[in-house]
């Protein structure tokens, strides 16, 4: 399987064999990731010993897009994990897994009219002065932290700073655009408050992050 989202549980299956033809003593298993630190004691010839460990998956885990054996972010796409087997009689052998991250940033954004010079959402502009109203939403439909996230509208001026959207966030803004006497004359503008004629008010908002 594959890690999608923190609180993901990897487990893991250790199992030590004694291959030689004398008694193991003092045999430990060691696994840093998962903080075991298992006491197995003595094993016989052809004798083994299993033990199971867990790992819980870290929001920062995904967002660093992988992390080494001590946990450590590695951005190299995959939980690392390393165990660790030894005896007095032998010298430490080790072996590792790697279970794959998907790395998964969306940004989305939804606009919506709410106002029309106090008519409500299905209003309509008809003189200089009405105030239109919009609620910009932004969502983060992935399963990344998504960092320095931003909405930009140049129509009503808005620069807005979110900063940190965590996934399943949403922020929601308000913006609202005065109409302007040359709007009407012109029978419309665009999204940069430019005449267009076509019969409306255009607007679009923008949102971005750096992960997307």
């Amino acid at each position: 399987g594959l890690v999608d989202a923190a609180g993901d549980i990897i487990t893991y299956e250790i199992t030590v064999t004694n291959d030689g033809n004398v008694t193991l003593t003092n045999v430990t298993i060691t696994d840093p990731l998962t903080g075991l630190d298992h006491f197995v004691g003595d094993l016989a010839p052809g004798g083994t010993h299993t033990v199971e460990a867990t790992y819980t998956v870290q929001q920062a885990d995904i967002d660093g897009d992988g992390i080494d054996l001590n946990g450590l972010v590695d951005g190299d796409g995959d939980v690392d994990n390393t165990a660790t087997a030894d005896s007095d009689e032998t010298e430490e052998v080790s072996d590792s897994e790697v279970v794959g991250i998907v790395y998964d940033p969306v940004l989305l954004i939804d606009k919506v009219v709410t106002d029309v010079g106090g008519d409500g959402p299905d209003g309509v502009v008809n003189a200089a002065g009405d105030i239109i109203t919009y609620e910009i939403t932004v969502t983060n439909d992935g399963n990344v932290t998504l960092t320095n996230v931003t909405i930009t509208d140049p129509l009503t001026g808005l620069d807005h700073f979110v900063g940190d959207l965590a996934p399943g966030g949403t922020h929601t803004v308000e913006a609202t655009y005065t109409v302007q006497q040359a709007d009407i004359d012109g029978d419309g503008i665009d999204l940069n408050g430019l005449v267009d004629g076509d019969g409306d008010v255009d607007n679009t908002a923008t949102a971005d992050s750096d992960e997307t």
